[in-house]
């Protein structure tokens, strides 16, 4: 089985064979580009390492992992990729996804046209699987003719906002927009857990991690309810924080935290904060506001503060076992907030970061009784990474 020619925008070559093979452990990755090992390829994605990882720990197996990362594909965009893949005998699916929920324009029609507090009784209700089910039915943007509902309808390929001329402009402060696109996460994360236990194949799916220190928001937004003499001193203030000569870190952040104040959904503010608190070294807060400037993102293009909840409250409730990637990057970086040591970008993790992610989910394996790593597999694991990196070219 090989991608098919037709999908190779999307998606890298990969195989596997049809006939598996009796000591074969299939694994498949799934998600967005970070699988796919984008900005680069498959070679030096956490699945190929994940491959040279688990053949050091234990050789007597073969281990066949695949990598199913498409450019830019969100979660619901995965739940046939996920159907799919049930039917080619796979011993492990590992999910990997949460970056590109905001890269489609979905209408989400009953969100936007329910008054306030029918959508909320309707939520509530929405945790019946029932309801869910008929809720992303009737939410979409066609007519089923059958049932005299309307659906959610997907195109064949990705839509990316951002691909069309001015597509930074299209994105607003929309925050039913946004709780639509997250209850759509969860729903869709519940549906795959669904489908891939009701196949009795083991699912693990990664709690993955984002630049924060060395990525600015991509758009910021002032509130338009802000008075004119509100507005007026936001203006001051900024003014004042981004006086080049002004040397003196704790006024710059007492003036930052004043316009935070009048405007706290302001990402470039919070970003600006986040950046002077890490250079005076007080961390915690520099998370804080770094962490608010990523879900204040007018365009969002990480994965927010509530989608990881969802994810976090999903697996832990269905007892779906959680790659601590996120945690991982953070024990590795300067005061728990990950940057350029382990991303290439905002959300696409570095060669090594694609390392440190093969070689957490060993460590979840192991804990699951999955792999039984022999005795000293660390050091094998660091030569057979070694002599795949001297294999690569330099492109």
């Amino acid at each position: 089985m090989i991608t098919a020619t037709n999908r190779l925008e999307y998606f890298q070559p990969d195989s596997f064979a049809i006939d598996k093979p009796a000591n074969e452990y299939r694994i498949f990755c799934i998600g967005g580009s970070t699988v796919q090992g984008r900005p680069y390829a498959i070679e030096t994605s956490f699945t190929t390492w994940l491959e040279l990882a688990l053949q050091a720990a234990d050789s007597s197996t073969h281990w066949e992992v695949v990598n199913c990362g498409g450019v830019s594909y969100a979660s619901y965009r995965l739940v046939p990729i996920i159907q799919e893949l049930l039917g080619y005998e796979p011993d492990l699916i590992i999910l990997y996804t949460g970056h590109n929920e905001f890269l489609e324009d979905r209408s989400y029609k009953l969100a936007r046209e329910t008054p306030g507090f029918v959508a909320d009784s309707y939520r509530k209700l929405g945790r019946l699987k029932t309801l869910e089910y008929l809720h992303w039915q009737i939410a979409g943007d066609a007519d089923d003719k059958d049932t005299g509902t309307r659906k959610e309808t997907l195109t064949t390929e990705v839509q990316a906002l951002l691909d069309y001329r001015g597509g930074l402009e299209i994105y607003h402060r929309d925050p039913q927009w946004r709780r639509s696109i997250v209850e759509h996460f969860e729903f869709n994360l519940r549906r795959m857990i669904e489908m891939v236990n009701q196949a009795g194949v083991p699912i693990m799916i990664a709690d993955p991690p984002v630049n924060l220190i060395d990525c600015p928001p991509f758009k910021s937004e002032r509130l338009t309810s802000l008075a004119k003499s509100e507005s007026s001193r936001l203006n001051q203030l900024i003014r004042q924080a981004n006086d080049a000569s002004q040397p003196d870190v704790d006024l710059l952040i007492e003036l930052l935290e004043q316009a935070a104040e009048i405007d706290p959904g302001h990402a470039g503010i919070h970003f600006q904060l986040g950046s002077h608190y890490a250079d005076s070294g007080r961390f915690e807060a520099a998370s804080r506001h770094f962490q608010i400037a990523c879900d204040e993102d007018i365009c969002p293009l990480r994965i927010t503060t509530p989608l990881v909840e969802v994810l976090r409250d999903v697996t832990t409730e269905t007892e779906t076992p959680r790659i601590e990637v996120r945690r991982k990057f953070e024990e590795l970086s300067e005061g728990g907030i990950p940057g350029d040591n382990l991303l290439f970008d905002h959300v696409h993790p570095s060669f090594r970061g694609h390392q440190m992610i093969a070689i957490e989910i060993v460590k979840t394996m192991e804990t699951l009784k999955m792999v039984n790593p022999m005795e000293s597999w660390e050091a094998e694991r660091e030569k057979l990474f070694r002599q795949h990196w001297d294999s690569l070219d330099p492109i």
